[in-house]
């Protein structure tokens, strides 16, 4: 029997919405660069406007189901503390107060087991 969490390729319910928020993100940079580099309305531009209104509902929807989401295992949950972290660090997401509590509740079954993997690296 599988367990619930992984699907028959050994890929993880959290490694899937990791890599869903991490696509949809790709997905609106690379709009919001278009849409930048256009200086006037030109067919490009608009396409790239549309494609931002379509799209930036998607990524925060994938981002919000990313932070509630709880892990099934300590493995799950550094996954997730991890990408999120590497994103903060990267300046390409900003946690708000309600997402970081939302964070820490969700992971909150781990907190030892993510204190001693973080103390580690």
């Amino acid at each position: 029997m599988l367990d619930r969490a992984k699907d028959v390729s050994g890929s993880t319910a959290m490694a899937r919405c990791i890599e869903r928020h991490r696509r949809w993100r790709a997905v609106v940079a690379g709009l919001a660069r278009n849409e930048a580099s256009s200086s006037s309305w030109t067919v490009r531009s608009m396409a790239a406007g549309l494609g931002l209104w379509v799209t930036r509902p998607l990524e925060r929807w994938s981002r919000r189901r990313l932070i509630h989401r709880k892990p099934a295992d300590a493995r799950e949950a550094e996954q997730k503390v991890l990408y999120l972290m590497a994103a903060t660090i990267a300046r390409t997401m900003e946690l708000n107060p309600d997402e970081t509590a939302a964070l820490g509740a969700s992971v909150k079954d781990f907190r030892t087991e993510l204190r001693d993997f973080l103390r580690a690296h």
